[in-house]
């Protein structure tokens, strides 16, 4: 659009990328699978950083909590996330039940 801001198109990307990594790991708590930073690599083919700066996003929005955990291995950490109960609820009433 001309004459908009950047900060305007720049902000509508974030907010895109925010919904859209949402879904995915909404699918992935739907079929019960640990949203760990590795699953999500897995499932998104992003890196690592992009992954972390995704997630730490949403934790600051209060849209995923986060736990330390024991890795898979079982020798180090991990960090899992979850979807916040606040968030479940508000998409749980779209559905009608």
């Amino acid at each position: 659009m001309p004459g908009a801001p950047i900060s305007c198109c720049a902000s509508f990307s974030v907010s895109a990328r925010r919904r859209s990594s949402m879904t995915v790991l909404y699918s992935m708590n739907q079929v019960h699978q640990k949203l760990t930073l590795s699953s999500i690599m897995e499932i998104t083919a992003l890196t690592r950083s992009g992954v972390k700066e995704t997630v730490d996003l949403l934790v600051r929005r209060g849209m995923l909590s986060e736990t330390i955990v024991k890795n898979s291995m079982g020798r180090g950490t991990a960090r899992q996330f979850e979807i916040s109960e606040a968030l479940l609820e508000k998409l749980s009433s779209f559905g009608g039940e």
